[in-house]
């Protein structure tokens, strides 16, 4: 989801301070931090035997390490630079490093990597390797996509490591955890590799699928400037490339996204660049994050409109060649930023135009006892929004007795709230609630049409998802099940029943095969 630039990472830490040279003069330092910043590790690795002092060898040494995932070697690289330190104000810019390689070394400890010849997948827990084929095939769908775009390719396979715990993401990314809480990050680009938080520990899942997307544009990004383009640049290229891998053109923003950008335009109240470095997971809101993202993603929108991939390119090559990104914008618009930001304001006002306020998509860590296949609609209060009343009445109690496994009444409790006014009659929530009671009672007839009502407007739920899939494959309709079921997989692959659909619906008997071992039928 986000990105550190990593020279203001370095600067933060004081370690341009350990590695520059003295004015003027461009030695071994400045050359190995160069190369670290662009991800140049073999040539990083040759400079760092060329530093002065043993300690600053060590240290340069530990870091090469620590970029390559080779955390154990990092760890005690690091130890031995620490203690030839000691004492002095480099050995505090040690310890931090040597912290993150110990945290890493202990959660991947003796659970082996999975490699293909395009990703290489490490898992902090072995239930999680169930997302490797998917994150296989989507990166393989991405990436040839993203070079052409681009123009760049990764020189190896790119690693990816999934977490189990939002915790370990700051442990390992030093992003602080309430950050990560407060605005749902899941997904950091940092130090040579992708981590990632499994969609498994997400009440709702998440669209772990894209954000592997974004974050790989975010890699590829390094690559290709050089690691010079500003976090704003980076996510609005990651925000609108992220579903390259399954369609062809960006879907448009969420309707409330939607009208947050269009009253932020109204009151004057955008997220400006310098609020977003240097991460939007600092951001205080998850509502303040999400308007950072649809602001930088439609720029980069209204750029391919007016001058096509031909000025993304054109953008990302003044970037690399050092130029600031307003600049870069300015050329490959063929006018000054301001003359941009008013065409996009323009263009943004007339794309919202009569956007209506929404419940903004909420992202929110599971608790301990909630497991990974749970029904978040049959969590707390699922019928706020019809109101009070009998109709919110009787849908409390078909919810109630849908938990305690009544199906049958609670069927007909739900049945009763529909009846009970027009506005009932189309809520998507009461028809998803009585489409998957039907489904669970054996009728697919009854439950296929209310499902698809309220599919078409949660078209993004998992555990909807999943019943959408049964359903249609009990009517017949491999296709439309098998759609479904990928849209469950992008966004919670650890729904049982949707691999039950995919063993049946798939046209590869391998891919069958292996989905019959994760079939877990209701």
């Amino acid at each position: 989801m986000t990105h550190r630039v990593l020279r203001s990472f370095l600067a933060c830490l004081g370690l341009v301070a350990l590695l520059a040279p003295a004015p003027g003069v461009a030695g071994p330092r400045e050359a190995f931090q160069h190369a670290l910043q662009r991800w140049e590790l073999d040539e990083a690795a040759s400079l760092a035997k060329r530093l002065d002092t043993p300690a600053d060898r060590a240290f340069a040494a530990g870091l090469v390490a620590l970029y390559r995932g080779d955390y154990r070697a990092a760890a005690d690289t690091l130890a031995q630079a620490a203690a030839v330190a000691e004492g002095t104000p480099l050995a505090s810019q040690i310890g931090t490093y040597l912290q993150l390689a110990r945290n890493a070394a202990e959660i991947f400890a003796g659970r082996p990597p999975e490699r293909t010849d395009v990703v290489d997948l490490r898992f902090a827990a072995d239930e999680d390797r169930l997302l490797s084929p998917y994150a296989d095939a989507a990166l393989r769908a991405a990436l040839p996509k993203l070079s052409q775009v681009l123009q760049v390719e990764p020189d190896g396979p790119i690693r990816v490591e999934f977490l189990d715990d939002p915790a370990k993401l700051a442990r390992v990314t030093q992003l602080p955890l309430s950050a990560v809480r407060t605005t749902g990050t899941v997904g950091v680009t940092k130090h040579g590799r992708i981590v990632m938080v499994t969609p498994r520990v997400m009440l709702r899942g998440y669209p772990w699928l894209d954000t592997l997307v974004h974050e790989t544009v975010h890699y590829l990004l390094v690559l290709r400037t050089g690691n010079n383009a500003p976090v704003w640049l980076q996510e609005g290229l990651a925000k609108y490339l992220e579903t390259v891998w399954r369609t062809d053109d960006p879907p448009p923003l969420d309707p409330a996204v939607a009208h947050l950008l269009r009253r932020a335009l109204e009151r004057d109240d955008l997220v400006t660049f310098d609020e977003m470095h240097p991460s939007i997971a600092l951001l205080p809101t998850q509502e303040r994050a999400a308007l950072a993202y649809a602001q930088v993603e439609t720029m980069i929108g209204v750029l391919v409109a007016l001058h096509g991939h031909a000025g993304l390119r054109r953008l990302l090559d003044e970037v690399a060649a050092g130029r600031s990104a307003e600049e870069a914008l300015a050329a490959a618009h063929g006018g000054s930023f301001e003359s941009f930001l008013a065409v996009w304001k323009a263009r943004m006002r007339e794309a919202t135009r009569g956007a209506r306020p929404g419940k903004l998509p909420q992202r929110r860590f599971r608790s301990g006892h909630e497991p990974p296949d749970v029904d978040a609609d049959l969590l707390g209060d699922a019928f706020s929004a019809l109101g009070g009343g009998k109709v919110r009445k009787h849908a409390r109690i078909g919810q109630l007795l849908e938990r305690r496994g009544h199906l049958r009444a609670a069927a007909f409790e739900y049945e009763k709230a529909r009846r009970a006014g027009e506005r009932a009659a189309r809520d998507p929530q009461l028809a998803r609630r009585l489409g998957h009671v039907y489904l669970m009672l054996g009728e697919a007839a009854k439950a296929a049409p209310l499902l698809g009502e309220a599919f078409a407007v949660r078209p993004d739920d998992a555990s909807l998802a999943t019943d959408v899939a049964e359903a249609r494959l009990a009517a017949g309709d491999r296709a439309g099940a098998l759609a479904a079921a990928r849209v469950a997989i992008r966004t919670n692959p650890f729904i049982g029943p949707v691999h039950c659909v995919l063993a049946e619906t798939l046209g590869d008997e391998d891919r069958r095969r292996q989905e019959r071992r994760w079939c877990r039928p209701r």
